[in-house]
Protein backbone atom coordinates (compact mmCIF):
# COMPACT_ATOMS: atom_id res chain seq x y z
CA UNK A 1 0.00 0.00 0.00
CA UNK A 2 1.16 3.63 -0.87
CA UNK A 3 0.62 6.69 0.62
CA UNK A 4 -0.95 9.25 -1.68
CA UNK A 5 -3.72 12.07 -1.81
CA UNK A 6 -6.99 11.96 -4.40
CA UNK A 7 -5.56 10.17 -7.55
CA UNK A 8 -6.12 12.55 -10.83
CA UNK A 9 -4.09 10.28 -13.25
CA UNK A 10 -5.33 9.58 -16.90
CA UNK A 11 -8.18 6.58 -16.31
CA UNK A 12 -8.90 4.25 -19.67
CA UNK A 13 -11.63 2.47 -19.49
CA UNK A 14 -12.24 -1.13 -20.31
CA UNK A 15 -13.96 -2.04 -23.59
CA UNK A 16 -18.04 -2.06 -22.67
CA UNK A 17 -18.00 -5.96 -23.77
CA UNK A 18 -15.24 -6.87 -21.75
CA UNK A 19 -16.19 -8.88 -19.20
CA UNK A 20 -15.44 -8.08 -15.17
CA UNK A 21 -13.32 -10.90 -14.50
CA UNK A 22 -10.83 -9.59 -17.48
CA UNK A 23 -11.19 -5.88 -16.70
CA UNK A 24 -8.60 -6.63 -13.99
CA UNK A 25 -6.20 -7.89 -16.07
CA UNK A 26 -6.85 -4.61 -18.25
CA UNK A 27 -6.06 -2.20 -15.52
CA UNK A 28 -2.92 -3.97 -14.72
CA UNK A 29 -1.55 -3.44 -18.15
CA UNK A 30 -3.40 0.16 -18.91
CA UNK A 31 -4.40 2.06 -15.16
CA UNK A 32 -1.14 0.75 -13.13
CA UNK A 33 -1.34 3.56 -10.85
CA UNK A 34 -4.33 4.77 -10.89
CA UNK A 35 -5.89 3.81 -7.40
CA UNK A 36 -8.40 1.50 -6.36
CA UNK A 37 -9.19 1.44 -2.64
CA UNK A 38 -8.32 4.69 -0.38
CA UNK A 39 -8.52 4.58 3.29
CA UNK A 40 -7.14 6.75 6.39
CA UNK A 41 -4.83 5.39 9.10
CA UNK A 42 -4.29 6.09 12.83
CA UNK A 43 -0.68 6.64 12.27
CA UNK A 44 -0.63 9.06 8.87
CA UNK A 45 -2.19 11.77 8.36
CA UNK A 46 -2.12 11.46 4.73
CA UNK A 47 -4.69 8.49 3.11
CA UNK A 48 -3.31 5.32 1.91
CA UNK A 49 -3.73 4.49 -1.52
CA UNK A 50 -3.80 0.56 -3.24
CA UNK A 51 -3.22 0.82 -6.88
CA UNK A 52 -4.16 -1.80 -9.35
CA UNK A 53 -0.58 -2.44 -9.78
CA UNK A 54 -1.13 -4.15 -6.30
CA UNK A 55 -4.34 -5.27 -6.35
CA UNK A 56 -4.63 -7.04 -9.56
CA UNK A 57 -1.58 -9.35 -7.95
CA UNK A 58 -3.84 -9.98 -5.23
CA UNK A 59 -6.85 -10.51 -7.05
CA UNK A 60 -5.07 -13.33 -8.92
CA UNK A 61 -3.09 -14.64 -5.29
CA UNK A 62 -6.75 -14.74 -4.11
CA UNK A 63 -7.82 -17.13 -7.01
CA UNK A 64 -4.95 -19.17 -7.20
CA UNK A 65 -4.89 -20.09 -3.40
CA UNK A 66 -8.85 -21.06 -3.58
CA UNK A 67 -8.47 -23.36 -6.12
CA UNK A 68 -5.54 -24.85 -4.91
CA UNK A 69 -7.37 -25.60 -1.40
CA UNK A 70 -9.92 -27.36 -4.04
CA UNK A 71 -8.04 -28.75 -5.93
CA UNK A 72 -9.42 -27.30 -9.09
CA UNK A 73 -7.64 -25.56 -11.91
CA UNK A 74 -9.53 -23.87 -14.73
CA UNK A 75 -8.57 -23.51 -17.98
CA UNK A 76 -10.30 -22.19 -20.80
CA UNK A 77 -11.81 -25.16 -21.86
CA UNK A 78 -13.59 -26.03 -19.24
CA UNK A 79 -17.03 -25.41 -19.81
CA UNK A 80 -18.13 -25.58 -15.99
CA UNK A 81 -17.95 -22.62 -13.48
CA UNK A 82 -18.52 -24.48 -10.06
CA UNK A 83 -20.05 -22.48 -7.41
CA UNK A 84 -18.21 -21.21 -4.45
CA UNK A 85 -20.00 -20.11 -1.38
CA UNK A 86 -18.56 -17.21 0.72
CA UNK A 87 -19.60 -16.52 4.19
CA UNK A 88 -16.90 -13.91 5.54
CA UNK A 89 -16.75 -11.77 8.07
CA UNK A 90 -13.81 -9.03 7.11
CA UNK A 91 -12.81 -6.00 5.75
CA UNK A 92 -14.05 -4.56 2.80
CA UNK A 93 -10.57 -4.85 1.07
CA UNK A 94 -9.78 -8.57 2.03
CA UNK A 95 -13.91 -9.24 0.76
CA UNK A 96 -13.83 -7.67 -2.42
CA UNK A 97 -10.22 -9.21 -3.29
CA UNK A 98 -12.26 -12.92 -2.24
CA UNK A 99 -14.57 -12.41 -4.70
CA UNK A 100 -12.50 -10.90 -7.71
CA UNK A 101 -10.17 -14.12 -7.23
CA UNK A 102 -13.05 -15.80 -7.85
CA UNK A 103 -14.40 -14.70 -10.62
CA UNK A 104 -10.84 -14.56 -12.40
CA UNK A 105 -10.49 -17.77 -11.19
CA UNK A 106 -13.67 -18.86 -13.62
CA UNK A 107 -15.69 -19.56 -10.22
CA UNK A 108 -19.09 -18.41 -9.56
CA UNK A 109 -19.24 -16.71 -6.66
CA UNK A 110 -22.17 -16.78 -4.48
CA UNK A 111 -21.92 -14.32 -1.47
CA UNK A 112 -24.03 -15.11 1.59
CA UNK A 113 -24.94 -12.79 4.66
CA UNK A 114 -22.63 -14.39 7.95
CA UNK A 115 -25.93 -13.07 9.94
CA UNK A 116 -27.95 -15.39 8.33
CA UNK A 117 -29.42 -18.72 10.67
CA UNK A 118 -27.62 -22.07 10.08
CA UNK A 119 -31.23 -22.97 8.50
CA UNK A 120 -31.58 -19.74 6.34
CA UNK A 121 -28.04 -20.81 4.87
CA UNK A 122 -28.55 -24.60 4.56
CA UNK A 123 -31.39 -24.08 2.29
CA UNK A 124 -29.03 -21.62 0.52
CA UNK A 125 -26.44 -24.21 -0.08
CA UNK A 126 -29.06 -26.87 -1.23
CA UNK A 127 -30.53 -24.41 -3.51
CA UNK A 128 -26.71 -23.55 -5.30
CA UNK A 129 -25.17 -26.83 -4.65
CA UNK A 130 -21.58 -25.37 -4.21
CA UNK A 131 -18.11 -27.11 -4.43
CA UNK A 132 -16.63 -25.20 -1.03
CA UNK A 133 -16.80 -22.95 1.17
CA UNK A 134 -14.83 -20.03 2.02
CA UNK A 135 -14.99 -19.33 5.37
CA UNK A 136 -12.55 -17.51 8.49
CA UNK A 137 -12.34 -18.28 11.40
CA UNK A 138 -15.64 -16.60 12.89
CA UNK A 139 -18.22 -18.10 10.21
CA UNK A 140 -16.61 -22.00 10.03
CA UNK A 141 -18.91 -23.07 12.63
CA UNK A 142 -21.93 -21.43 11.01
CA UNK A 143 -21.04 -23.34 7.65
CA UNK A 144 -20.54 -26.67 9.89
CA UNK A 145 -24.12 -26.25 11.41
CA UNK A 146 -25.49 -25.59 8.21
CA UNK A 147 -24.25 -28.81 6.76
CA UNK A 148 -25.13 -31.05 10.16
CA UNK A 149 -28.60 -31.44 8.58
CA UNK A 150 -27.80 -32.89 4.88
CA UNK A 151 -29.60 -36.14 4.20
CA UNK A 152 -28.07 -36.67 0.67
CA UNK A 153 -24.47 -37.05 1.53
CA UNK A 154 -23.73 -33.84 -0.09
CA UNK A 155 -20.82 -31.71 1.75
CA UNK A 156 -18.76 -28.84 -0.15
CA UNK A 157 -15.46 -28.58 1.39
CA UNK A 158 -14.72 -25.46 3.35
CA UNK A 159 -11.50 -23.37 2.60
CA UNK A 160 -10.16 -21.07 4.81
CA UNK A 161 -9.78 -17.39 4.12
CA UNK A 162 -6.60 -16.82 2.82
CA UNK A 163 -4.63 -14.26 5.06
CA UNK A 164 -4.28 -10.76 4.00
CA UNK A 165 -0.36 -10.98 4.47
CA UNK A 166 -0.62 -13.73 1.47
CA UNK A 167 -2.77 -11.71 -0.65
CA UNK A 168 -0.86 -8.48 -0.43
CA UNK A 169 2.52 -9.55 -0.56
CA UNK A 170 5.64 -7.14 -0.95
CA UNK A 171 6.96 -9.44 -3.69
CA UNK A 172 5.37 -8.03 -6.98
CA UNK A 173 5.62 -11.35 -8.55
CA UNK A 174 2.69 -13.88 -8.95
CA UNK A 175 1.23 -16.37 -11.00
CA UNK A 176 -1.53 -15.43 -13.45
CA UNK A 177 -4.34 -17.59 -13.55
CA UNK A 178 -5.14 -19.18 -16.61
CA UNK A 179 -7.96 -17.10 -18.92
CA UNK A 180 -11.47 -19.05 -19.22
CA UNK A 181 -14.18 -18.38 -21.76
CA UNK A 182 -17.08 -17.71 -19.88
CA UNK A 183 -19.53 -16.69 -22.79
CA UNK A 184 -21.93 -13.46 -21.43
CA UNK A 185 -24.99 -15.80 -20.74
CA UNK A 186 -22.98 -18.03 -18.67
CA UNK A 187 -23.82 -17.39 -14.72
CA UNK A 188 -21.32 -15.16 -13.10
CA UNK A 189 -22.44 -14.65 -9.35
CA UNK A 190 -25.35 -15.38 -7.40
CA UNK A 191 -26.71 -13.44 -5.16
CA UNK A 192 -29.62 -13.69 -2.57
CA UNK A 193 -32.37 -11.24 -1.61
CA UNK A 194 -32.64 -9.61 1.95
CA UNK A 195 -35.65 -12.03 3.02
CA UNK A 196 -37.90 -9.26 3.76
CA UNK A 197 -40.95 -10.64 2.84
CA UNK A 198 -40.49 -14.52 2.52
CA UNK A 199 -39.14 -17.37 5.31
CA UNK A 200 -36.29 -18.15 3.24
CA UNK A 201 -34.13 -15.64 0.76
CA UNK A 202 -34.58 -15.95 -2.93
CA UNK A 203 -31.56 -17.20 -4.89
CA UNK A 204 -31.01 -15.20 -7.96
CA UNK A 205 -28.36 -15.69 -10.74
CA UNK A 206 -26.57 -13.15 -12.38
CA UNK A 207 -25.59 -13.60 -15.88
CA UNK A 208 -21.23 -12.04 -17.18
CA UNK A 209 -23.44 -9.68 -18.75
CA UNK A 210 -25.93 -8.90 -16.36
CA UNK A 211 -22.58 -8.20 -14.02
CA UNK A 212 -21.65 -6.01 -17.08
CA UNK A 213 -24.45 -4.19 -17.20
CA UNK A 214 -24.92 -3.48 -13.47
CA UNK A 215 -21.39 -1.69 -13.32
CA UNK A 216 -21.95 0.58 -16.61
CA UNK A 217 -24.75 2.08 -14.41
CA UNK A 218 -26.79 3.04 -17.28
CA UNK A 219 -29.21 4.62 -14.53
CA UNK A 220 -26.93 6.52 -13.01
CA UNK A 221 -26.52 9.88 -15.27
CA UNK A 222 -29.33 12.49 -14.06
CA UNK A 223 -30.79 13.80 -16.81
CA UNK A 224 -30.26 17.53 -15.61
CA UNK A 225 -30.83 19.14 -19.24
CA UNK A 226 -34.38 17.69 -19.26
CA UNK A 227 -35.07 19.65 -15.93
CA UNK A 228 -32.93 22.68 -15.90
CA UNK A 229 -32.75 22.99 -19.98
CA UNK A 230 -32.12 21.33 -22.88
CA UNK A 231 -28.48 22.86 -23.30
CA UNK A 232 -27.05 21.87 -20.17
CA UNK A 233 -25.09 18.90 -19.20
CA UNK A 234 -26.08 16.68 -16.68
CA UNK A 235 -23.84 17.71 -13.65
CA UNK A 236 -22.10 14.00 -13.10
CA UNK A 237 -21.65 12.33 -16.55
CA UNK A 238 -20.22 8.72 -16.54
CA UNK A 239 -16.82 9.28 -18.06
CA UNK A 240 -15.87 12.01 -14.60
CA UNK A 241 -16.06 9.41 -12.44
CA UNK A 242 -12.62 8.13 -12.73
CA UNK A 243 -11.10 9.38 -9.77
CA UNK A 244 -13.88 10.25 -7.72
CA UNK A 245 -13.76 9.09 -4.08
CA UNK A 246 -16.63 6.94 -3.21
CA UNK A 247 -16.83 5.92 0.37
CA UNK A 248 -18.01 2.55 0.55
CA UNK A 249 -16.77 2.49 4.48
CA UNK A 250 -19.65 0.13 5.72
CA UNK A 251 -20.06 -2.16 1.91
CA UNK A 252 -21.44 -5.16 2.72
CA UNK A 253 -20.69 -7.46 -0.84
CA UNK A 254 -23.12 -10.05 0.09
CA UNK A 255 -25.84 -7.43 -0.58
CA UNK A 256 -26.58 -6.63 -4.34
CA UNK A 257 -26.70 -2.84 -4.03
CA UNK A 258 -22.58 -3.74 -2.29
CA UNK A 259 -21.84 -5.47 -4.84
CA UNK A 260 -23.00 -2.97 -7.69
CA UNK A 261 -20.84 -0.82 -6.08
CA UNK A 262 -17.49 -2.88 -6.55
CA UNK A 263 -19.00 -3.68 -10.51
CA UNK A 264 -19.01 0.13 -10.68
CA UNK A 265 -15.99 0.77 -9.20
CA UNK A 266 -14.01 -1.20 -11.31
CA UNK A 267 -15.41 -0.45 -14.78
CA UNK A 268 -16.18 3.33 -14.05
CA UNK A 269 -12.19 4.04 -12.48
CA UNK A 270 -14.08 5.19 -9.15
CA UNK A 271 -11.70 5.48 -5.83
CA UNK A 272 -13.60 3.28 -3.52
CA UNK A 273 -12.67 4.27 0.01
CA UNK A 274 -12.63 1.85 2.10
CA UNK A 275 -11.81 1.62 6.14
CA UNK A 276 -8.23 0.39 7.15
CA UNK A 277 -7.65 -3.06 6.44
CA UNK A 278 -5.21 -3.18 9.24
CA UNK A 279 -7.53 -2.12 12.05
CA UNK A 280 -9.93 -4.45 13.64
CA UNK A 281 -12.80 -1.96 13.40
CA UNK A 282 -12.79 -2.58 9.88
CA UNK A 283 -14.33 -5.80 10.02
CA UNK A 284 -17.79 -5.57 8.79
CA UNK A 285 -21.03 -4.75 9.92
CA UNK A 286 -18.40 -2.12 11.12
CA UNK A 287 -19.88 0.59 14.26
CA UNK A 288 -21.41 4.08 12.39
CA UNK A 289 -19.60 6.22 14.49
CA UNK A 290 -16.33 4.52 13.02
CA UNK A 291 -17.82 5.06 9.86
CA UNK A 292 -18.07 8.73 10.40
CA UNK A 293 -15.36 9.23 11.24
CA UNK A 294 -13.64 7.32 8.32
CA UNK A 295 -15.97 9.63 6.14
CA UNK A 296 -14.65 13.23 8.02
CA UNK A 297 -10.89 12.37 7.37
CA UNK A 298 -11.37 10.94 3.72
CA UNK A 299 -14.11 13.58 2.34
CA UNK A 300 -15.34 11.58 -0.44
CA UNK A 301 -16.97 13.39 -3.21
CA UNK A 302 -19.89 10.36 -2.30
CA UNK A 303 -20.84 9.12 0.64
CA UNK A 304 -22.93 5.08 0.59
CA UNK A 305 -25.35 4.91 3.58
CA UNK A 306 -28.34 3.38 4.69
CA UNK A 307 -30.85 4.99 6.40
CA UNK A 308 -30.54 3.68 9.62
CA UNK A 309 -27.03 5.26 9.70
CA UNK A 310 -28.44 8.86 8.57
CA UNK A 311 -30.92 8.81 11.22
CA UNK A 312 -28.25 8.45 13.87
CA UNK A 313 -25.86 10.66 12.82
CA UNK A 314 -28.61 12.98 12.31
CA UNK A 315 -28.93 13.29 16.37
CA UNK A 316 -25.75 14.87 16.83
CA UNK A 317 -25.65 18.22 15.89
CA UNK A 318 -21.38 18.30 15.65
CA UNK A 319 -22.20 15.37 12.70
CA UNK A 320 -24.81 17.18 11.20
CA UNK A 321 -22.24 19.94 11.38
CA UNK A 322 -19.42 18.13 9.72
CA UNK A 323 -21.94 16.88 7.05
CA UNK A 324 -23.59 19.77 6.42
CA UNK A 325 -19.85 21.74 6.23
CA UNK A 326 -19.15 19.25 3.61
CA UNK A 327 -19.58 19.09 -0.54
CA UNK A 328 -20.15 14.64 -0.27
CA UNK A 329 -23.19 13.85 -1.45
CA UNK A 330 -24.49 11.05 0.89
CA UNK A 331 -27.22 8.64 -1.53
CA UNK A 332 -28.92 6.12 0.49
CA UNK A 333 -31.20 2.91 -0.46
CA UNK A 334 -32.97 -0.45 0.28
CA UNK A 335 -35.06 1.43 3.12
CA UNK A 336 -37.28 4.78 3.48
CA UNK A 337 -35.50 7.38 5.31
CA UNK A 338 -37.69 9.24 8.10
CA UNK A 339 -38.95 12.09 5.80
CA UNK A 340 -38.35 14.37 9.08
CA UNK A 341 -34.85 13.51 9.34
CA UNK A 342 -34.13 14.56 5.68
CA UNK A 343 -36.63 17.13 5.84
CA UNK A 344 -34.42 19.14 8.26
CA UNK A 345 -30.84 17.59 7.11
CA UNK A 346 -31.25 19.39 3.83
CA UNK A 347 -32.50 22.47 5.61
CA UNK A 348 -28.59 22.36 7.43
CA UNK A 349 -27.03 21.96 4.12
CA UNK A 350 -26.43 17.98 3.97
CA UNK A 351 -26.51 17.03 0.32
CA UNK A 352 -28.93 13.81 1.01
CA UNK A 353 -30.08 12.07 -2.09
CA UNK A 354 -31.68 8.74 -2.47
CA UNK A 355 -31.25 5.89 -5.20
CA UNK A 356 -33.06 2.55 -6.34
CA UNK A 357 -32.46 -0.18 -7.52
CA UNK A 358 -33.25 -4.65 -7.35
CA UNK A 359 -31.61 -7.57 -6.65
CA UNK A 360 -33.14 -8.59 -9.66
CA UNK A 361 -33.11 -5.79 -12.52
CA UNK A 362 -29.90 -4.35 -10.96
CA UNK A 363 -29.41 -0.37 -10.28
CA UNK A 364 -32.19 1.97 -11.79
CA UNK A 365 -30.15 4.65 -10.21
CA UNK A 366 -26.89 4.08 -7.91
CA UNK A 367 -25.42 7.58 -7.89
CA UNK A 368 -28.16 10.27 -8.29
CA UNK A 369 -27.78 14.17 -8.27
CA UNK A 370 -28.82 16.16 -5.18
CA UNK A 371 -32.14 17.36 -5.50
CA UNK A 372 -32.58 19.67 -3.17
CA UNK A 373 -36.24 20.06 -0.90
CA UNK A 374 -37.10 17.11 -3.33
CA UNK A 375 -34.58 14.95 -1.73
CA UNK A 376 -36.11 11.67 -1.93
CA UNK A 377 -36.69 11.95 -5.36
CA UNK A 378 -34.35 10.72 -8.35
CA UNK A 379 -33.95 11.26 -11.90
CA UNK A 380 -33.82 8.25 -14.76
CA UNK A 381 -32.13 8.65 -17.87
CA UNK A 382 -34.50 7.76 -19.95
CA UNK A 383 -33.49 4.41 -21.66
CA UNK A 384 -35.47 1.70 -23.23
CA UNK A 385 -35.30 -1.00 -20.56
CA UNK A 386 -36.51 1.02 -18.14
CA UNK A 387 -40.70 1.99 -18.54
CA UNK A 388 -42.72 3.74 -15.67
CA UNK A 389 -46.38 2.67 -16.63
CA UNK A 390 -49.05 4.80 -14.96
CA UNK A 391 -51.92 3.35 -12.93
CA UNK A 392 -53.91 6.21 -13.49
CA UNK A 393 -54.36 6.85 -9.90
CA UNK A 394 -51.23 9.28 -9.51
CA UNK A 395 -48.63 6.60 -8.62
CA UNK A 396 -46.37 4.27 -11.45
CA UNK A 397 -45.26 0.99 -11.62
CA UNK A 398 -41.98 -0.11 -13.34
CA UNK A 399 -41.03 -2.66 -15.72
CA UNK A 400 -37.57 -3.76 -16.65
CA UNK A 401 -37.40 -5.23 -20.22
CA UNK A 402 -33.78 -5.80 -21.81
CA UNK A 403 -33.43 -4.96 -25.27
CA UNK A 404 -30.18 -6.92 -25.77
CA UNK A 405 -29.39 -10.14 -26.07
CA UNK A 406 -28.58 -11.82 -23.22
CA UNK A 407 -31.62 -10.68 -20.92
CA UNK A 408 -29.94 -9.52 -18.11
CA UNK A 409 -32.26 -9.53 -15.45
CA UNK A 410 -31.76 -11.98 -12.87
CA UNK A 411 -35.49 -13.35 -12.14
CA UNK A 412 -38.69 -12.45 -14.65
CA UNK A 413 -42.21 -12.48 -13.53
CA UNK A 414 -44.18 -10.34 -16.56
CA UNK A 415 -43.95 -10.06 -19.97
CA UNK A 416 -44.05 -6.70 -21.91
CA UNK A 417 -44.89 -6.70 -25.55
CA UNK A 418 -43.95 -9.90 -26.30
CA UNK A 419 -40.79 -9.81 -24.14
CA UNK A 420 -39.73 -11.45 -20.52
CA UNK A 421 -39.64 -8.78 -18.60
CA UNK A 422 -39.45 -7.67 -14.48
CA UNK A 423 -41.85 -5.69 -12.32
CA UNK A 424 -40.23 -5.49 -8.91
CA UNK A 425 -43.72 -4.36 -7.94
CA UNK A 426 -42.99 -1.26 -6.25
CA UNK A 427 -45.15 1.88 -6.29
CA UNK A 428 -43.53 5.29 -7.25
CA UNK A 429 -44.74 9.02 -7.32
CA UNK A 430 -43.87 11.01 -10.87
CA UNK A 431 -42.30 14.60 -9.27
CA UNK A 432 -45.26 16.68 -10.12
CA UNK A 433 -42.66 19.15 -12.45
CA UNK A 434 -39.41 17.17 -13.10
CA UNK A 435 -39.85 14.34 -15.59
CA UNK A 436 -38.55 11.48 -15.20
CA UNK A 437 -37.75 11.82 -11.63
CA UNK A 438 -39.79 9.78 -9.57
CA UNK A 439 -39.66 8.92 -5.58
CA UNK A 440 -40.27 5.74 -4.15
CA UNK A 441 -43.91 5.54 -2.85
CA UNK A 442 -44.38 1.78 -1.34
CA UNK A 443 -45.32 -1.67 -3.03
CA UNK A 444 -47.67 -2.46 -5.08
CA UNK A 445 -50.03 -4.45 -1.84
CA UNK A 446 -50.72 -0.31 -0.92
CA UNK A 447 -48.39 -0.94 2.04
CA UNK A 448 -48.23 2.12 4.19
CA UNK A 449 -44.20 1.38 5.64
CA UNK A 450 -43.47 3.28 9.54
CA UNK A 451 -40.57 3.98 10.67
CA UNK A 452 -40.59 1.38 13.23
CA UNK A 453 -39.98 -1.58 10.22
CA UNK A 454 -43.90 -2.27 10.15
CA UNK A 455 -45.38 -2.42 7.08
CA UNK A 456 -49.87 -2.00 6.77
CA UNK A 457 -51.61 -2.88 4.24
CA UNK A 458 -54.64 -0.65 4.71
CA UNK A 459 -56.77 -2.83 2.48
CA UNK A 460 -55.72 -6.26 4.26
CA UNK A 461 -56.65 -4.82 7.54
CA UNK A 462 -59.77 -3.43 6.64
CA UNK A 463 -59.32 -0.01 8.66
CA UNK A 464 -60.61 2.28 5.79
CA UNK A 465 -63.50 -0.30 4.79
CA UNK A 466 -64.87 -0.17 7.78
CA UNK A 467 -64.69 3.55 8.10
CA UNK A 468 -67.08 4.31 5.22
CA UNK A 469 -69.19 1.78 6.84
CA UNK A 470 -70.42 4.58 9.29
CA UNK A 471 -73.58 6.93 8.43
CA UNK A 472 -71.39 10.11 9.11
CA UNK A 473 -68.31 8.48 6.55
CA UNK A 474 -68.25 8.86 3.09
CA UNK A 475 -64.41 8.36 2.10
CA UNK A 476 -61.52 7.49 4.68
CA UNK A 477 -57.51 6.95 3.58
CA UNK A 478 -55.14 6.14 6.07
CA UNK A 479 -51.39 8.09 5.89
CA UNK A 480 -47.97 7.48 7.92
CA UNK A 481 -45.13 6.36 5.17
CA UNK A 482 -41.97 6.73 7.34
CA UNK A 483 -43.49 7.89 10.16
CA UNK A 484 -43.84 6.23 13.81
CA UNK A 485 -47.40 6.03 14.00
CA UNK A 486 -50.50 5.78 11.63
CA UNK A 487 -53.44 8.49 11.06
CA UNK A 488 -56.29 8.86 8.57
CA UNK A 489 -58.26 11.57 6.94
CA UNK A 490 -61.57 11.09 7.38
CA UNK A 491 -64.50 12.62 4.58
CA UNK A 492 -67.74 13.67 6.00
CA UNK A 493 -70.82 11.91 4.42
CA UNK A 494 -71.76 15.36 3.79
CA UNK A 495 -69.20 16.88 1.17
CA UNK A 496 -70.72 14.57 -0.89
CA UNK A 497 -72.89 16.54 -3.34
CA UNK A 498 -76.14 14.51 -2.57
CA UNK A 499 -76.01 15.07 0.87
CA UNK A 500 -77.18 18.17 2.83
CA UNK A 501 -74.31 20.29 4.36
CA UNK A 502 -74.06 19.67 8.21
CA UNK A 503 -73.02 22.40 10.53
CA UNK A 504 -71.62 19.62 12.79
CA UNK A 505 -67.93 21.10 14.34
CA UNK A 506 -65.29 19.09 13.95
CA UNK A 507 -64.65 17.80 17.49
CA UNK A 508 -68.71 16.89 17.82
CA UNK A 509 -68.10 15.24 14.65
CA UNK A 510 -64.79 13.41 16.01
CA UNK A 511 -66.61 12.55 19.33
CA UNK A 512 -69.43 10.75 16.99
CA UNK A 513 -67.11 8.52 15.31
CA UNK A 514 -64.89 8.07 17.55
CA UNK A 515 -66.34 4.71 19.09
CA UNK A 516 -66.20 3.04 15.61
CA UNK A 517 -62.82 3.94 15.85
CA UNK A 518 -62.06 2.14 19.32
CA UNK A 519 -64.07 -0.82 18.04
CA UNK A 520 -61.90 -1.00 14.73
CA UNK A 521 -58.27 -0.52 16.79
CA UNK A 522 -59.69 -3.70 18.70
CA UNK A 523 -59.39 -5.97 15.81
CA UNK A 524 -56.38 -4.01 14.59
CA UNK A 525 -52.59 -4.59 15.03
CA UNK A 526 -51.27 -2.36 17.39
CA UNK A 527 -49.61 -0.47 15.01
CA UNK A 528 -52.09 0.31 13.25
CA UNK A 529 -54.38 1.75 15.42
CA UNK A 530 -55.51 5.14 15.23
CA UNK A 531 -54.87 7.73 17.86
CA UNK A 532 -57.97 10.38 17.86
CA UNK A 533 -55.31 12.93 18.18
CA UNK A 534 -53.89 11.68 14.40
CA UNK A 535 -57.17 12.52 12.84
CA UNK A 536 -57.77 15.14 9.76
CA UNK A 537 -61.66 16.14 9.08
CA UNK A 538 -60.92 16.45 5.33
CA UNK A 539 -61.64 20.31 4.04
CA UNK A 540 -64.92 20.92 1.85
CA UNK A 541 -62.54 22.84 -0.46
CA UNK A 542 -60.57 19.67 -0.42
CA UNK A 543 -62.27 16.68 -1.11
CA UNK A 544 -60.67 12.96 -1.58
CA UNK A 545 -60.42 12.92 -5.32
CA UNK A 546 -61.48 9.70 -6.74
CA UNK A 547 -60.54 7.80 -9.97
CA UNK A 548 -62.61 6.39 -12.76
CA UNK A 549 -62.50 3.10 -11.42
CA UNK A 550 -64.29 4.52 -8.17
CA UNK A 551 -61.44 4.21 -5.66
CA UNK A 552 -59.94 6.98 -3.88
CA UNK A 553 -56.38 8.26 -5.14
CA UNK A 554 -54.51 7.99 -2.10
CA UNK A 555 -50.91 9.58 -3.19
CA UNK A 556 -52.87 12.79 -4.40
CA UNK A 557 -54.67 12.48 -0.82
CA UNK A 558 -51.62 12.48 0.33
CA UNK A 559 -50.01 15.01 -1.37
CA UNK A 560 -53.26 17.61 -1.29
CA UNK A 561 -52.83 16.76 2.69
CA UNK A 562 -49.11 16.93 3.19
CA UNK A 563 -49.26 20.10 5.51
CA UNK A 564 -51.97 19.10 7.48
CA UNK A 565 -50.44 15.80 8.30
CA UNK A 566 -46.73 17.02 8.67
CA UNK A 567 -48.46 19.35 11.25
CA UNK A 568 -49.98 16.75 13.37
CA UNK A 569 -47.13 14.60 13.67
CA UNK A 570 -45.52 17.74 15.04
CA UNK A 571 -47.86 18.35 17.20
CA UNK A 572 -47.80 14.87 18.18
CA UNK A 573 -44.40 15.34 19.07
CA UNK A 574 -45.46 18.28 21.87
CA UNK A 575 -48.18 15.48 23.92
CA UNK A 576 -46.73 14.43 27.14
CA UNK A 577 -45.48 11.03 27.16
Amino acid sequence: MTGSTRNDSRFISPPIDLPLEFVFDFHYKENPNHSAFTYPTKDDKRLRTCTYKEFIPAVHRAGQAISNSIGLQRSKSTAVFPVVVVILKTDTVTYMTVLAGLLRAGYTAFPISPRFSPIVVAHLLKESRPVAIVVDTTTKDLANQALTGSTDGYKPLLCELPPFSVLYSKDDTYISLPRHDRKPEDISIITHSSSSSAIFPKVISWSSSAVTHHGEIKGMVALQHAVSGANEEPDMPVHQLAGQILGCFALELFHSFGMAMFFMTIRRGCVMGVMDPAEPTSILPADMNDVFQCFERTQPDFLMSNARAVELWAEDPKKVLALSNSPTKIFYGGRFLNKGVGNSLVRYGVKLCSSYGGTECGPITILPHFQGEDWEYWTVYPRPDINFISRGDGLAELIVVPTDEPNYLGATNTTWKGKPAYNPGDLFFPHPTKPHTYKMFGRSADQILLATGESINPVEIAVESELIRHSLISNAIMFGHSRFKVGVVIEPVWMQGSVQANNMSEKIFIDEIWPAIQEINLTSPSYANISRNMIIVADSKKPISISAKGLPRRPVVWLHYQDEIDALYVADLRVPR
